[in-house]
C-alpha cells in the first residue's frame, strides 16, 4: 500500500510566517515516526515538506518520495497531482480555524481513502461546549463551564464569573486545539488580557470559562474501527498552563502513567469513543485525575504527541493498528506496554551537549531544527527504562541536569 503522510506545520502551514522550532518539533516527531512504522509495516511512504525545511529535514524520514512545497497553496493541487499513486492518507493537523477539517475534504474530493476520524466525528467534539453537554448528559464528569462571546462587555463578564466560579479559573477558545489561547486567570485584573490573548490566537467569537480542576494532568490514546474502541495506554502530559500574558505550551510526558483510576479512565474513555460517530483510528483523551475521580477536559480527533512515546513501549505497530481499523474493521485486543518512557522538549542546544558531556542517556526523537535567525532550538528527547525503578532513577538524574530548560517536571 501507497500511504500520504501529510503533516501541517512542517508541510507548508507555516508558508508565509516564521519557523518556530517548539512546533515544528512536534509536528516533525508525529510526522517521522508515523512514516517509521508504516514503513516497519511494509507500506510505501509520499510526504510534503515545506520547501524551506526539505533539506535540513528529509534525511531523517523515511519517506520514498519527498515532495516540496513552496505555498500552502499549492497544497490541493499536489495531493490532487498524486492521488493516482495513492492508496490512503493520514493528516495531522489541528482542528483550530478547521484546517484539519479542510484538508480531509481536499483528501475526499481526491478520491484517497482517508485513516482519519470524519469530519463528522470532528466537527463533534471540535466544540467543547456541545461535548460538555454530551457528556454531562452521559453521566461524564466535565468542568463546570459558562460560554461567552469575545463581544460581551467585560463588566457583565465579571460580574457572571463572581456569581458562578471562584479564582483561579481557566480561560480557553470554544474551539482550539492544544494550549493554543489557554490561560489560568488568578484574579479579576487579569481577565481582559486572558481575552485578549483568544482573540489573537484565533477567529474563534466564543470562549469558555472553566472552574480549575486540580489534579494529575492525563491523556488516554485509543483506536477505534467507528463502531468499537480500545484504549492503549494512560499517560502523564507535562503541560504549562501560562497566565495571560505568556503562552501555554505541552511539555512532554510520561508513557504509561501508573494510577489507580487506570481501569476507570480506560472505560470511560472507549464509552465516549463508542458512542461518537465518525470517530475512527487514532484518537487521545485529555484528563485531570483529581483525588477521587476522572476529569474529561477534551478529546482529540487525530494523532497526539504521545504517540511519539507509546510506540516504543507498546506491543504493537501502530501504524498497522491504524489501517487495520479503517480497512479491516478490527481493533487489537492483545495490547501489553512493556517499560517507561519519558519525552520532553528542550529549549536549547547548549543542554544536548552538556548531557552529553555527563553521559547521561537519552534518545533524540525530534532532532535540532537549524532555522536561520534564531539562537534556539528545541529538541525533543526521551529516556526509556524497562523497570520502574530504573526509570525513576534516571529520571531522578535527568531532571537534576536539566529543569531550568525544561520548565520543571513532575513525575
Amino acid at each position: 500500500m501507497r500511504i500520504l503522510v501529510y503533516e501541517y506545520f512542517t508541510g507548508g502551514g507555516l508558508y508565509n510566517l516564521p519557523l518556530f522550532s517548539s512546533v515544528l518539533s512536534e509536528g516533525l516527531a508525529m510526522l517521522k515516526n508515523l512514516i517509521s512504522d508504516f514503513k516497519s509495516a511494509g507500506h510505501l511512504v509520499t510526504t510534503i515538506l515545506d520547501s524551506r525545511l526539505n533539506k535540513s529535514i528529509s534525511l531523517q524520514i523515511e519517506a520514498d518520495e519527498i515532495i516540496p512545497i513552496f505555498s500552502l497553496k499549492e497544497l490541493e493541487s499536489i495531493i490532487d497531482k498524486v492521488s493516482l499513486k495513492i492508496d490512503a492518507a493520514y493528516i495531522i493537523a489541528p482542528e483550530t480555524n478547521e484546517i484539519l477539517q479542510d484538508i480531509l475534504k481536499i483528501i475526499k474530493n481526491s478520491g484517497i481513502i482517508s485513516l482519519n476520524c470524519s469530519c463528522l466525528g470532528i466537527n463533534r467534539v471540535y466544540d467543547k461546549s456541545s461535548l460538555y453537554e454530551f457528556l454531562k448528559n452521559n453521566k461524564v464528569e466535565v468542568p463546570e463551564s459558562l460560554r461567552f462571546s469575545i463581544l460581551e462587555k467585560l463588566s457583565d463578564i465579571k460580574e457572571s464569573v463572581r456569581k458562578n466560579f471562584s479564582y483561579p479559573i481557566v480561560i480557553k477558545p470554544m474551539k482550539g486545539a492544544g494550549c493554543e489561547g489557554i490561560s489560568i486567570v488568578q484574579n479579576e485584573q487579569e481577565l481582559k488580557r486572558a481575552i485578549s490573548k483568544i482573540r489573537n490566537s484565533s477567529n474563534i467569537k466564543y470562549f469558555l470559562i472553566q472552574n480549575f480542576v486540580k489534579g494529575i494532568d492525563a491523556s488516554i490514546n485509543l483506536l477505534s474501527n467507528g463502531r468499537e474502541a480500545v484504549a492503549l495506554s494512560l499517560n502523564k502530559q507535562n503541560i504549562r498552563i501560562a497566565r495571560p500574558d505568556s503562552y501555554s505550551e505541552y511539555l512532554g510526558g510520561i508513557v504509561p502513567l501508573d494510577s489507580p483510576f487506570k481501569n476507570q479512565a480506560f472505560e470511560i474513555s472507549e464509552n465516549i469513543v463508542s458512542s461518537i460517530k465518525g470517530l475512527i483510528g487514532y484518537i487521545g483523551i485529555d484528563l485531570i485525575i483529581t483525588n477521587n475521580e476522572v476529569v474529561v477536559i477534551e478529546i482529540n480527533p487525530r494523532l497526539t504527541t504521545s504517540y511519539i512515546g507509546l510506540r516504543k513501549v507498546i506491543n504493537l505497530n501502530l501504524g498497522q493498528s491504524l489501517i487495520d481499523c479503517v480497512f479491516k474493521k478490527n481493533i487489537p485486543h492483545e495490547i501489553s506496554i512493556k517499560g517507561y518512557i519519558f519525552f520532553t522538549k528542550i529549549n536549547s542546544t547548549h543542554i544536548i551537549n552538556f548531557l552529553v558531556n555527563k553521559h547521561q542517556i537519552f534518545e533524540i526523537i525530534s532532532p535540532s531544527i537549524k532555522i536561520p535567525g534564531y539562537k534556539t532550538t528545541c529538541p525533543i528527547v526521551a529516556i526509556k527504562s524497562k523497570t520502574k525503578r530504573c526509570f525513576d532513577r534516571k529520571m531522578v538524574n535527568f531532571t537534576s541536569n536539566t529543569g531550568n530548560f525544561i520548565g520543571g517536571i513532575k513525575f
